[in-house]
């Protein structure tokens, strides 16, 4: 990796990073006691049957997507007649999602074989129709990198859910708490962003080119992607009973905790720092190396870390009864670093302006993943479809890469191959918590399986980090993620000794 020292633009997206990241982790320290309060008031069959007319509204709504925040991020200059024409181009979407969705929910109702999706989706319609009326401009502090409101809504959005869903399955018991909180969620995200920002939109299609332009290939790429991100849920659907859908589902939630919930922080806050930079590929992409090392760093030790802990953790926070989302977490959460590499290549490629790319990638990933599903599900069921989404996510993190490389003219796997030091010292986690972990949690009580874990994750992070800076001065200390941290907690400290003198 060059040896460059930290810069403002390090600055800025460690920065932002700090402001999302936390915002990502109290939205998920909040999601994962609610995750725990519904698995024990509610059962894998609630689950399910909302994750299947979920991933339908997602579809619905992805392949409707216009991407217009991210071509107002992507302008250097933006204008007002370019949010009013967001704003009244996703009010029609709205309108007409709402529209499909109500018309097609009794025959998908009848394709999954229960009859309860009807009245589920007819609910669900009105997501888009809240969506729609949301604050465009809102995105503009995303734009110049100012976080602390999007903090701010997060939280409170993940507040309000929670106490709602969680009161509702309470009292009701049964799936219409999470549909509830779905409906609340969309609410108050739409009013947060005109509470928060002052800007108040018109009708209008004055900018509609100009907008446009920049996102045609990313619609045609979303028309695409749309059912491919849930595929395996549809084959779940049309496979396996209902409640092997919510054992899947609660188990992906629970291994994107570690990594995505990471990741997606760092993803944000690079493409508008990207985005700058788009008239300085070299530059570009020295910091797409730079972050594919940190992010690695950061995400790989922590989803290798719970998916060894995946059964303990399972028995103590959810319960018996969802015993059989081990192994969906043993297999879903190591990937999280693989799916995380994937999407920094997109944030490079999308920041560029290159947006045909990530067309051309979702047509050939859609064409790997697609066969690879649907033939794990018929041989192999869930066990089938889980095997099949480690090929998936590793063709995505190649083909991810291959667009790098055809915008930078880079070797393929020069990103990854910066990231050694983090492999090499997560295989020394690994077998360090694997020797400390007995062989089986089931015989424990929830005080041993609480200790095991607590355990295991402060052996884990010390034999990591130790390993990693290890690594570090062996090879000369070149410039990485270890300087940074270095770097930041010198900061940290002269910034205290001058609070104290």
């Amino acid at each position: 990796m060059p040896d460059v020292a930290p810069s403002s633009f390090a600055n800025r997206v460690a920065a932002g990073a700090v402001w999302m990241g936390s915002a990502r982790l109290l939205v998920r320290t909040i999601g994962l006691i609610s995750t725990i309060v519904l698995a024990r008031l509610l059962v894998p069959d609630d689950f399910g049957l909302v994750a299947l007319a979920s991933a339908l509204l997602f579809v619905i709504e992805t392949l409707s997507d216009l991407r217009f925040e991210q071509a107002i991020i992507a302008q250097r200059d933006t204008h007002d007649s370019d949010f009013d024409t967001a704003f009244t181009l996703n009010l029609i979407r709205g309108a007409v999602v709402a529209l499909v969705i109500a018309l097609i929910a009794y025959p998908y109702a009848l394709m999954m074989d229960d009859r309860r999706l009807t009245s589920l989706l007819l609910a669900l319609a009105a997501v888009p129709l809240i969506a729609g009326v949301k604050n465009p401009a809102f995105v503009t502090y995303e734009k110049s990198m100012s976080y602390w409101r999007e903090f701010t809504l997060q939280l409170v959005h993940k507040l309000t859910t929670f106490v709602v869903t969680v009161t509702l399955a309470w009292l009701w018991r049964d799936y219409w708490a999470l549909v509830a909180g779905i409906i609340t969620g969309a609410l108050i995200k739409v009013l947060g962003s005109y509470l928060m920002h002052p800007y108040r939109p018109r009708l209008g299609l004055a900018a509609w080119r100009r907008l446009a332009a920049f996102s045609s290939w990313l619609i045609a790429a979303n028309t695409i992607n749309a059912v491919a991100q849930k595929f395996e849920l549809f084959v779940l659907g049309a496979f396996l009973p209902v409640r092997t859908v919510g054992l899947y589902h609660v188990g992906s939630e629970v291994s994107a905790m570690a990594t995505h919930e990471i990741a997606l922080p760092i993803k944000r806050v690079l493409f508008p720092a990207l985005s700058a930079l788009k008239d300085e590929p070299v530059e570009q992409y020295r910091r797409f190396r730079q972050s594919v090392q940190v992010i690695t760093a950061i995400t790989l030790p922590a989803g290798v870390g719970l998916a060894l802990l995946a059964e303990p953790f399972v028995l103590l926070v959810l319960g018996e009864k969802w015993t059989a989302a081990v192994d969906v977490i043993r297999f879903l959460a190591p990937l999280g670093v693989v799916w995380a590499i994937a999407g920094l290549a997109d944030t490079l490629v999308i920041s560029a302006g290159q947006t045909r790319l990530i067309f051309f990638r979702e047509l050939l990933r859609t064409a790997i993943l697609l066969p690879l599903y649907l033939v794990g599900a018929w041989l192999g069921g869930l066990q089938g479809v889980l095997i099949a989404a480690v090929f998936v996510a590793f063709s995505s993190m190649t083909i991810g890469l291959a667009m790098v490389r055809q915008y930078a003219g880079t070797p393929l796997f020069t990103p990854i191959l910066d990231t050694w030091r983090s492999l090499l010292a997560c295989i020394c986690m690994a077998l360090a918590v694997g020797m400390l972990l007995p062989a089986t949690a089931a015989s424990q009580g929830h005080l041993e399986r609480l200790t095991a874990i607590a355990m295991a994750t402060a052996v884990g992070i010390v034999i990591y980090t130790a390993c990693h800076f290890l690594l570090w001065l062996v090879v000369g200390r070149p410039h990485g993620i270890e300087s940074f941290m270095l770097d930041g907690i010198k900061t940290l400290r002269r910034r205290a000794a001058v609070k104290t003198s």
